[in-house]
Protein backbone atom coordinates (compact mmCIF):
# COMPACT_ATOMS: atom_id res chain seq x y z
CA UNK A 1 0.00 0.00 0.00
CA UNK A 2 1.00 3.30 -0.55
CA UNK A 3 1.23 6.08 1.95
CA UNK A 4 -1.66 8.04 0.49
CA UNK A 5 -4.00 5.14 0.61
CA UNK A 6 -2.71 4.42 4.63
CA UNK A 7 -3.15 7.73 5.20
CA UNK A 8 -6.12 8.50 3.51
CA UNK A 9 -4.87 11.53 1.66
CA UNK A 10 -6.37 10.24 -0.87
CA UNK A 11 -9.84 10.55 -2.49
CA UNK A 12 -10.93 7.52 -1.42
CA UNK A 13 -11.22 5.82 2.18
CA UNK A 14 -8.72 4.19 3.67
CA UNK A 15 -6.98 2.04 1.89
CA UNK A 16 -9.83 1.09 -0.54
CA UNK A 17 -9.63 1.80 -4.54
CA UNK A 18 -11.10 4.83 -5.55
CA UNK A 19 -13.98 3.72 -8.37
CA UNK A 20 -16.06 6.53 -9.37
CA UNK A 21 -13.89 9.28 -7.48
CA UNK A 22 -10.97 9.29 -8.67
CA UNK A 23 -10.23 10.05 -12.77
CA UNK A 24 -8.83 6.23 -14.36
CA UNK A 25 -5.99 6.06 -15.37
CA UNK A 26 -4.89 3.22 -18.39
CA UNK A 27 -2.03 1.34 -17.12
CA UNK A 28 -1.36 -0.89 -20.01
CA UNK A 29 -2.07 -1.34 -23.72
CA UNK A 30 -4.46 -4.47 -22.93
CA UNK A 31 -6.45 -2.03 -21.05
CA UNK A 32 -6.77 -0.20 -24.39
CA UNK A 33 -7.76 -2.99 -26.09
CA UNK A 34 -10.64 -3.81 -23.94
CA UNK A 35 -11.57 -0.43 -23.80
CA UNK A 36 -11.93 -0.80 -27.28
CA UNK A 37 -12.77 -4.35 -27.47
CA UNK A 38 -16.11 -3.38 -25.41
CA UNK A 39 -17.35 -0.35 -27.67
CA UNK A 40 -16.79 -2.53 -30.46
CA UNK A 41 -18.95 -5.40 -29.60
CA UNK A 42 -21.33 -2.67 -28.35
CA UNK A 43 -22.27 -1.04 -31.36
CA UNK A 44 -21.48 -4.07 -33.59
CA UNK A 45 -24.00 -6.05 -31.26
CA UNK A 46 -26.29 -3.63 -31.65
CA UNK A 47 -25.66 -3.27 -35.71
CA UNK A 48 -26.23 -6.80 -35.88
CA UNK A 49 -29.38 -6.87 -33.41
CA UNK A 50 -31.08 -4.64 -35.15
CA UNK A 51 -30.72 -5.48 -38.53
CA UNK A 52 -30.81 -9.33 -37.65
CA UNK A 53 -34.60 -8.50 -36.06
CA UNK A 54 -35.60 -6.34 -38.54
CA UNK A 55 -36.27 -3.28 -36.63
CA UNK A 56 -37.73 -0.26 -38.62
CA UNK A 57 -35.17 2.81 -38.78
CA UNK A 58 -38.42 5.12 -37.46
CA UNK A 59 -38.43 2.82 -33.76
CA UNK A 60 -34.02 2.30 -33.58
CA UNK A 61 -31.77 3.27 -36.36
CA UNK A 62 -28.65 1.10 -36.80
CA UNK A 63 -25.76 2.95 -35.55
CA UNK A 64 -24.14 2.63 -39.07
CA UNK A 65 -27.27 4.68 -40.53
CA UNK A 66 -26.71 7.08 -37.79
CA UNK A 67 -23.33 7.57 -38.73
CA UNK A 68 -23.98 8.37 -42.14
CA UNK A 69 -26.90 10.37 -41.75
CA UNK A 70 -24.35 12.89 -39.73
CA UNK A 71 -21.85 12.94 -42.47
CA UNK A 72 -24.45 13.54 -44.77
CA UNK A 73 -26.47 15.84 -43.39
CA UNK A 74 -23.54 17.63 -41.03
CA UNK A 75 -24.41 20.83 -43.20
CA UNK A 76 -27.79 21.30 -41.42
CA UNK A 77 -26.52 20.22 -38.16
CA UNK A 78 -23.17 22.29 -37.72
CA UNK A 79 -25.53 25.70 -37.13
CA UNK A 80 -27.53 23.52 -34.75
CA UNK A 81 -24.47 22.37 -33.20
CA UNK A 82 -22.88 25.94 -32.94
CA UNK A 83 -26.03 27.00 -31.36
CA UNK A 84 -25.83 24.47 -28.66
CA UNK A 85 -22.26 24.83 -27.81
CA UNK A 86 -22.83 28.61 -27.21
CA UNK A 87 -25.81 27.70 -24.84
CA UNK A 88 -23.26 25.14 -22.91
CA UNK A 89 -20.43 27.83 -22.54
CA UNK A 90 -22.28 29.98 -21.45
CA UNK A 91 -24.42 28.58 -18.64
CA UNK A 92 -21.46 26.67 -17.50
CA UNK A 93 -19.62 29.96 -17.25
CA UNK A 94 -22.59 31.41 -15.46
CA UNK A 95 -23.13 28.38 -12.88
CA UNK A 96 -19.71 27.53 -12.26
CA UNK A 97 -19.39 31.23 -11.57
CA UNK A 98 -22.33 31.52 -9.29
CA UNK A 99 -21.20 27.97 -7.33
CA UNK A 100 -17.87 29.41 -6.43
CA UNK A 101 -18.87 32.72 -5.24
CA UNK A 102 -21.99 30.47 -3.24
CA UNK A 103 -19.09 28.03 -1.88
CA UNK A 104 -16.80 31.15 -0.92
CA UNK A 105 -19.92 32.50 0.94
CA UNK A 106 -20.91 29.59 2.33
CA UNK A 107 -17.67 28.53 4.35
CA UNK A 108 -16.86 31.23 5.43
CA UNK A 109 -20.30 32.54 6.93
CA UNK A 110 -22.37 29.64 8.95
CA UNK A 111 -25.50 31.67 9.52
CA UNK A 112 -25.41 32.19 5.33
CA UNK A 113 -24.92 28.60 4.90
CA UNK A 114 -27.96 27.56 7.43
CA UNK A 115 -30.22 30.10 5.18
CA UNK A 116 -28.86 29.02 1.60
CA UNK A 117 -28.71 25.29 2.54
CA UNK A 118 -31.75 24.46 2.27
CA UNK A 119 -32.58 26.21 -1.16
CA UNK A 120 -29.49 24.42 -2.75
CA UNK A 121 -30.84 21.18 -1.58
CA UNK A 122 -34.16 21.86 -3.43
CA UNK A 123 -32.95 23.13 -6.35
CA UNK A 124 -30.81 19.95 -6.57
CA UNK A 125 -33.21 17.34 -5.60
CA UNK A 126 -35.84 18.67 -8.39
CA UNK A 127 -35.46 16.70 -11.44
CA UNK A 128 -34.55 19.57 -14.64
CA UNK A 129 -37.14 17.74 -16.69
CA UNK A 130 -39.78 19.75 -14.39
CA UNK A 131 -37.82 23.29 -14.33
CA UNK A 132 -37.26 23.38 -18.28
CA UNK A 133 -40.92 23.83 -19.27
CA UNK A 134 -41.48 26.48 -16.38
CA UNK A 135 -38.35 28.14 -17.98
CA UNK A 136 -39.66 28.18 -21.16
CA UNK A 137 -42.80 29.47 -20.40
CA UNK A 138 -41.49 32.64 -17.87
CA UNK A 139 -38.69 33.45 -20.56
CA UNK A 140 -39.90 32.38 -24.08
CA UNK A 141 -38.58 29.91 -26.70
CA UNK A 142 -34.53 31.02 -27.28
CA UNK A 143 -31.58 31.26 -25.45
CA UNK A 144 -32.33 32.11 -22.06
CA UNK A 145 -34.46 29.08 -20.62
CA UNK A 146 -31.87 26.72 -21.97
CA UNK A 147 -28.67 28.87 -20.27
CA UNK A 148 -30.88 28.96 -17.21
CA UNK A 149 -31.47 25.65 -17.16
CA UNK A 150 -27.12 24.45 -17.94
CA UNK A 151 -26.71 27.22 -15.44
CA UNK A 152 -28.86 25.56 -12.65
Amino acid sequence: MSDSENTGSGAAPLGMGGGLTSAPKIQSMKEVFAIVAVAVVIIGGAEFLLRFFDVPEFVMPTPSAIVTALFEHFGEIGPHLGYTLVELAVGYTIGASIGMILAAVITQFPFVEKIITPYILLLVTTPMLALVPLLILNFGFGYAPRIIAVAL
